[in-house]
């Protein structure tokens, strides 16, 4: 069907990051940090990017950007914000680092 990023600390955000997709045929593929969520979508096409607002080394914020700055008009990625932040701002703050949209998690 298609082929999905997830970066999301812990085990036990990758089981269900990766077994839902899964399940309705998606190929998953997890970063551990921002940096490598950064330097897979350099090596490889994903359909959409779940990504993880607080990531170590290089947080979500800074990834999507890396990210956005590299399709130069070209095909836009989905990347969908990932975070247990829910206080005022914190939306805005995905998409004005120009993530597609936020999720709550």
């Amino acid at each position: 069907m298609g082929s999905l990023q997830t970066h999301k600390r812990g085990p036990y955000g990758h089981t269900r990051l990766r077994v839902t997709p899964q399940k309705l045929g998606f190929t998953v593929e997890i970063a551990d940090n921002g940096r490598e969520a950064i330097e897979m979508t350099e090596r490889a096409g994903y359909d959409a990017v779940f990504m993880d607002c607080q990531m170590p080394e290089v947080d979500g914020y800074e990834a999507a950007a890396a990210i956005r700055s590299r399709e130069n008009g070209g095909a836009h990625l989905p990347i969908i914000a990932m975070t247990a932040n829910t206080m005022d701002g914190d939306r805005e703050k995905c998409l004005a680092a120009w993530t597609t949209t936020s999720a709550n998690r």
